[in-house]
């Protein structure tokens, strides 16, 4: 075994020779860059292939010029115990030939790093549709003294008695991460939440449960500056009880990004809907340029302005509320040039009605007719808003709950915490 001191990222290409004895061999195409993981559920599974033929061809023209990036597509697999064979996980390059086949979303996000950086970009992928956070985490982290551990093991054992692998915690883990654990591994891009939107006993907690994942993973990998990039869920109809919980998936990402800054950059897409609504929004190329463009400000410091206006406070005057924001920008605008759209105003935090909002300056003034005492303001809080708010260059708003007290969070809001 020889072990490779670290080297410096480079767009040339290296080779490497290696002499044992009387044999020699020689080593090409050999790169050093940025790796990233990605991974999620079906919204990052969904191939470019999948697209209609005017976003595939966003794609074509990218990859014509793209002659450094690398991908390990893993096999979609599951085991019961840790394994160290990668099941038919294999490097190739993506080109205008093969690139349909590649996930849209990490496809689109490595193009921009690469031409960010300026250096060869890796992507490591192992999405799997439908899956829990909690499958990409060992049954180690679950305590069954616990209200949530004992519930977490209650659901995926038995399915994993009949051999439903993807629903036992670690099963995909095992076979789809474990083997790979020593690769240097920069940061992970993640797409998943649709399936912890379901109840209360997920959504106001999945913040902090996928903070813990990015620490499990952290010492996976032996990298405690492992981030992790997040994109908020897809604008969509969900025609259930799940609208809520969407939402507050949508939250749980800020409030992470808000708390960890500079290790859980997240990307806002609650302007990508598609005329269907469509669960899988098929224009992915903007997301993953979003995904890229939050890692590149937030991780590596390039560009003063890389998401939309954030609040960050509230103040009451007379029958208006005040909202002032980060990430102004440039200045606040209204993207179609109408009148701001996707707020509401309440006086108890229950009851709300549609607000008129109006910009002035770089804050917003937010009321409504009938509204006296204004105590909190939503903007774009369902599950596929109407919006048109964002920053001159072009970021939307994130959705959001305020309140005098500061953003508003589900977990704060339970007066007993869900078995």
């Amino acid at each position: 075994i020889t072990e490779l001191a670290p080297h410096p990222a480079d767009d040339r290409g290296s080779m490497i020779t290696v002499d044992y004895g009387d044999q020699h061999f020689v080593y090409r195409d050999i790169w050093f860059g940025e790796l990233y993981w990605a991974g999620g559920q079906s919204n990052m599974e969904v191939g470019v292939s999948l697209l209609p033929t005017a976003e595939q061809e966003i794609y074509r023209l990218a990859m014509e010029i793209s002659p450094r990036l690398r991908w390990y597509a893993q096999s979609q697999c599951a085991a019961e115990k840790p394994r160290l064979d990668t099941f038919r996980g294999s490097w190739h390059t993506p080109n205008a030939k093969n690139y349909k086949a590649h996930s849209a979303v990490a496809l689109a996000f490595a193009l921009h790093m690469e031409k960010v950086l300026g250096i060869p970009v890796g992507i490591v992928y192992g999405a799997v549709g439908a899956t829990r956070m909690e499958a990409w985490l060992p049954e180690s982290c679950f305590d069954e003294n616990t209200a949530y551990g004992k519930r977490i093991l209650s659901l995926f054992r038995p399915r994993a008695a009949e051999g439903e692998l993807w629903y036992r915690p670690c099963g995909p883990f095992h076979q789809m991460v474990h083997p790979l654990v020593d690769y240097q591994i920069r940061g992970i891009i993640w797409y998943q939440g649709e399936s912890n939107s379901h109840d209360i006993c997920d959504y106001p907690f999945y913040g902090e449960r996928l903070y813990g994942m990015l620490n499990y993973w952290r010492e996976c990998f032996r990298n405690p500056d492992l981030f992790l990039g997040t994109v908020q869920l897809a604008p969509y109809v969900t025609g259930d009880e799940r609208e809520y919980g969407w939402c507050c998936i949508r939250e749980e990402l800020l409030n992470l990004y808000l708390d960890h800054p500079s290790e859980a950059p997240m990307a806002v897409i609650t302007d990508t809907a598609d005329k269907t609504h469509d669960i899988h929004p098929p224009n992915k190329s903007i997301v993953g340029r979003r995904l890229g463009e939050v890692v590149a400000g937030a991780i590596y410091g390039i560009g003063d302005v890389y998401t939309g206006p954030i609040p960050n406070a509230m103040k009451t005057e007379g029958t208006a509320a005040r909202l002032t924001f980060d990430f102004v920008g440039s200045g606040l605008v209204t993207k179609d040039g109408g009148p701001l759209r996707g707020f509401t105003i309440s006086e108890d935090g229950e009851h709300f009605v549609p607000a008129t909002a109006v910009i002035e300056g770089d804050t917003l003034r937010v009321f409504a007719e009938g509204i006296e005492n204004p105590f909190e303001v939503r903007f774009a809080f369902v599950s596929c808003p109407d919006m048109n708010f964002y920053n001159r260059e072009g970021f939307p708003a994130t959705p959001f709950r305020i309140r005098e007290s500061g953003l508003v969070r589900e977990r704060d809001l339970l007066t007993e915490m869900p078995e």
